[in-house]
């Protein structure tokens, strides 16, 4: 049996860090240098699990939009029920 994959996690850990770089850097601001420095990773990890400062950008709105659909989702189920 093989080892667990650090995929997601690796993922989730860079993209929380470029909201926190976001946050206090701007989008200029914010590096790739920036993001490793804040999720404890090296600099080629984020190239390897997600790519450049464009894609990290990219991935952050798509799981920004997911979150909320999913928000919205739980939102009227739930005021449906009632």
């Amino acid at each position: 049996m093989g080892r667990k994959s650090l995929k997601d996690e690796r993922i989730s850990q860079i993209l929380d860090a470029f909201n926190h770089c976001l946050q206090q850097h701007g989008l200029e601001g914010t590096t790739l240098e920036k993001i490793a420095q804040q999720a404890g990773l090296a600099r080629r990890m984020i190239l390897h699990y997600i790519g450049r400062k464009e894609d990290v950008v990219d991935m952050a709105v798509e799981r920004i939009c997911n979150n909320f659909m999913a928000d919205g989702m739980t939102y009227i189920d739930q005021a449906t029920k009632q």
